[in-house]
């Protein structure tokens, strides 16, 4: 009985939400995976793992097709280089099914989706409205390699 509850909190937490709450999920979802992924592969569950990075894979491919460069260049061209390092990561992953690359991932991919909790906090107790003093978060620039 507790499950179906949570189900429907879930359920209703996401219909909802507002988008920039949603996009929040979406991170947090694609690091949840990305980290089950990796305590998979460590408990030498292969098959599960895979499922998991695929699931982190489809989650960062879609936040990669939002960015809109027209608004903020210079951010959407940051997070575009991000997001295909993460998602090379993960395509490794798969291929060596090794944990090593979802590492990379991982160590990637956790400042942006807080700086992302952060950032949609500040504007919803600013009562929605965007805040123009609120500093650009300071996002490592991954250096992308195949391999």
């Amino acid at each position: 009985m507790r499950k179906v509850g949570a189900l429907r909190y879930q359920a209703t937490a996401n219909t909802t939400a507002s988008k920039e709450r949603l996009m929040v999920m979406l991170f947090q979802a694609a690091l949840k995976h990305i980290r089950t992924a990796k305590g998979l592969y460590d408990s030498e569950h292969v098959m599960d793992a895979e499922i998991a990075v695929r699931k982190a894979l489809d989650i960062v491919w879609e936040l990669q097709d939002t960015l809109n460069p027209e608004v903020a260049p210079e951010l959407a061209q940051n997070l575009a280089d991000v997001y295909t390092f993460v998602n090379l990561r993960l395509l490794n992953a798969l291929t060596s099914k090794s944990r090593a690359p979802l590492e990379d991932a991982d160590v990637a991919f956790s400042p942006i989706v807080s700086a992302f909790e952060q950032a949609v906090t500040a504007v919803q107790n600013q009562g929605g409205a965007a805040n123009n003093n609120l500093s650009r978060p300071n996002l490592p620039k991954p250096q992308v390699s195949v391999g």
